[in-house]
């Protein structure tokens, strides 16, 4: 049994690359990520787009699996890296979480002319229900921090601003913005440089990968959550050891840690 392989394979072998965290919940469901490699497979929580959603860096990937467990005294999870060429970091394949991306409001923000100009957004909704945004335009008090967008239906309006959890609907709504602006090549070329650029200068990057090969798993630690919530983390696997490693959580037997050149 081999890991699958990885997204850079084939690309320039001196690109600098990032590893991305995340974290499972469950044995069966690192078991899947560990023999295939993670997939853009499901809906993420509160129903978002399908996607295999990540952080840029350990510590919020732990803080958000923590949160998530706030209903209960304690819980363990299957904290995972997945490392990627940075050349590839691009749309479709890779995209901000739109549920916490508040570095695209600057982008929003300069090309408010174009957003304007749109009409009848079409979006599709948790329920998978097709909805209509018959026009958008910009709040008088959005700024490039805040890009506060006035939605207007036949029956009123709304203002939503990207990455203040505004729920499940706004993160619809804002997808199919993106996805729209996207196929403007000048905004698509923007939005993959600040993509690739956030992932070094954020502190808490939230992404999702939506691209059909799958990534290989690079690192896994258990990750412990006591009832104080401070963290125990037990590494289990790690590609830059360079050696035969045996995985406690999988019956796959002894498998070979390597790297894709």
């Amino acid at each position: 049994m081999t890991l699958a392989k990885t997204l850079n394979t084939g690309t320039n072998e001196g690109a600098e690359t990032a590893t991305f965290y995340h974290i499972s919940r469950t044995v069966d469901s690192f078991k899947s990520l560990f023999r295939e490699g993670a997939k853009a497979i499901g809906k993420g929580l509160g129903g978002q787009q399908d996607g295999f959603y990540v952080w840029n860096k350990e510590e919020p990937a732990v803080s958000h699996f923590s949160d998530f467990l706030q209903k209960k005294p304690t819980g363990d999870g299957l904290l995972i890296g997945v490392e990627v060429n940075r050349n590839t970091l691009t749309y479709p394949d890779w995209q901000f979480d739109l549920e916490f991306s508040k570095e695209l409001s600057p982008l929003l923000f300069k090309y408010r002319d174009k957003i304007t100009q749109i009409e009848n957004l079409e979006y599709t909704s948790a329920k998978g229900e097709k909805e209509t945004i018959p026009s958008i335009s910009i709040s008088k008090r959005a700024t490039e921090e805040n890009c506060l967008l006035k939605l207007s239906y036949n029956t009123g309006s709304t203002c939503l601003a990207i990455g203040d959890d505004n729920g499940v609907q706004a993160v619809d709504i804002f997808q199919a913005l993106i996805d729209k602006m996207c196929k403007n090549p000048e905004f698509k070329q923007d939005y993959d440089k600040l993509l690739q650029e956030s992932v070094s200068c954020s502190q808490r990057l939230a992404l999702k990968y939506t691209g059909i090969e799958p990534l290989a798993i690079s690192k896994a630690d258990h990750i412990e959550v006591n009832t104080d919530h401070s963290v125990k983390k037990t590494p289990i696997f790690d590609v830059s050891k360079g050696k035969n490693q045996v995985c406690p959580f999988l019956t796959l037997g002894t498998v070979k840690a390597r790297k894709e050149k």
